[in-house]
């Protein structure tokens, strides 16, 4: 059961290093750039760990949706407000599908909010992510998890198969109804500098939202000396390596 658990808080920090890094900083708000050789491992552990690389035009669309969340916070507009969809809604995703639904985007939106996230990918990628069934690095993942730990392999696969509902709890319903703000009067976006830690950073969301509203966008998301961006603190180390780049972004 130890091992089961250890397992589980390792997949779920492999999904939020993945999310922050590749996902959010660099393919939404392009905060960072990615040596080729790094970029293959964020993707080949996204293909382990959820189902985000159903296609190319996924990866657009998820960051369409995120911008489009920023430039529309908690207004009617945004696509998955705390403010207008219920817990249920943000955890489940039944509805993202349906027009007016939690978490839908129109392919129009897609194109305003997400044409500057590339479709282009390398030939490892087209024929092996891209190419495979969605769900292929999940089974894969979760057939080696049961050869490693029988019975008690369920807990770490929940992780991986319930990633919508860890993700909507976590970095979208949490993040804008527990915590405190450094930056008042905004949106209702929080901090929470606990769940930041255990979060590579992406609870550190009232400070996101400001820093994406201001003139030039940082790919460190904490304010106060005292807050810890886990995610920036990774960015900065695999810069040692060349691996990573962080640069700001204006928005001017």
């Amino acid at each position: 059961m130890i091992e089961a658990i250890i397992w589980a808080v390792v997949i779920i920090q492999i999904q939020g290093f993945v999310y922050s890094i590749y996902v959010h900083r660099y393919k939404c708000h392009q905060l960072i750039s990615l040596h080729p050789v790094f970029e293959h491992f964020c993707l080949l552990l996204i293909w382990l760990t959820s189902p985000q690389l159903s296609s190319p035009y996924w990866i657009r669309k998820s960051a369409a949706r995120h911008l489009k969340h920023h430039h529309h916070a908690d207004q009617e507009q945004d696509p998955h407000s705390p403010k207008f969809f219920k817990l249920l809604e943000i955890v489940s995703w039944n509805k993202s599908t349906t027009p007016g639904g939690c978490y839908y985007i129109s392919d129009q939106d897609v194109h305003k909010y997400g044409k500057h996230v590339s479709l282009e990918q390398s030939k490892i990628a087209q024929h092996l992510y891209f190419k495979l069934p969605p769900y292929a690095g999940m089974v894969v993942s979760s057939v080696a998890l049961a050869m490693l730990l029988g019975t008690w392999s369920i807990l770490p696969m929940l992780m991986i198969w319930g990633l919508p509902i860890t993700s909507g709890l976590l970095t979208i319903y949490l993040a804008h109804k527990f915590g405190y703000q450094n930056h008042k009067g905004e949106n209702n976006a929080m901090n929470s500098w606990p769940l930041a830690v255990l979060q590579w950073g992406e609870e550190l969301h009232n400070n996101h939202h400001h820093n994406h509203n201001a003139k030039q966008q940082k790919a460190n998301f904490a304010s106060k000396w005292w807050e810890l961006d886990l995610g920036y603190v990774t960015i900065w180390l695999l810069s040692l390596t060349k691996l990573v780049k962080a640069r700001n972004v204006s928005t001017s």
